[in-house]
């Protein structure tokens, strides 16, 4: 049984605040014109899209909509927290897996701001002539890294959101650096 099957079985029953249907196992079965249904389907679409304009990349980081927010709070019996980070890859050409990432406990330190992706997609943007000299790399064991660059005096940290561009996602200073999510 997968951990994921696991996590579902024993997951507590929830009831979907738009289609009012309930899980099984942790499993939820959206109505078909739920509009959590309508947003996984239209965020499938747009990830295909992405790939699709970008030939050869496997990997794609982006902010968490809120149909996966339920979604995956669904499957983890909880919420998942602000800043969460959804890590698509691209196995081959329609087939995609999502992988989810939390806020950890290291925080991005004040004067500065992290970039989570792949070195695919850090790769990618110098080949579109749109460089990210890190001051700082920190690697996950999944290939995954966070690059962290130093604010120039004259930028406030509070333009920052946790936001993504062209395949990776900046998380400003005082949120944690991505872990896994659920861990372990």
């Amino acid at each position: 049984m997968s951990d994921r099957d696991q996590r579902r079985r024993h997951a507590p029953a929830s009831q979907c605040s738009d289609c009012g249907k309930w899980s099984v196992k942790g499993h939820l079965e959206h109505a078909p014109t739920c509009p959590v249904v309508r947003g996984i389907d239209n965020q499938m679409i747009e990830d295909h899209e992405w790939f699709a304009a970008r030939p050869g990349l496997e990997h794609r980081c982006r902010v968490v909509t809120s149909a996966e927010r339920m979604e995956f709070g669904d499957i983890v019996g909880g919420s998942l927290p602000v800043g969460t980070i959804i890590h698509v890859q691209q196995l081959e050409p329609g087939v995609r897996t999502r992988a989810v990432y939390v806020p950890g406990e290291e925080p991005i330190e004040s004067g500065t701001v992290g970039v989570f992706g792949h070195p695919q997609t850090f790769d990618y943007l110098v080949s579109q002539g749109r460089p990210l000299p890190a001051t700082k790399t920190a690697a996950l064991p999944n290939g995954l890294e966070v690059r962290v660059f130093s604010l120039p005096v004259d930028v406030a940290a509070s333009t920052f959101a946790t936001s993504d561009v062209e395949g990776v996602v900046v998380v400003p200073p005082g949120i944690g650096m991505p872990v896994p999510f659920p861990a372990g």
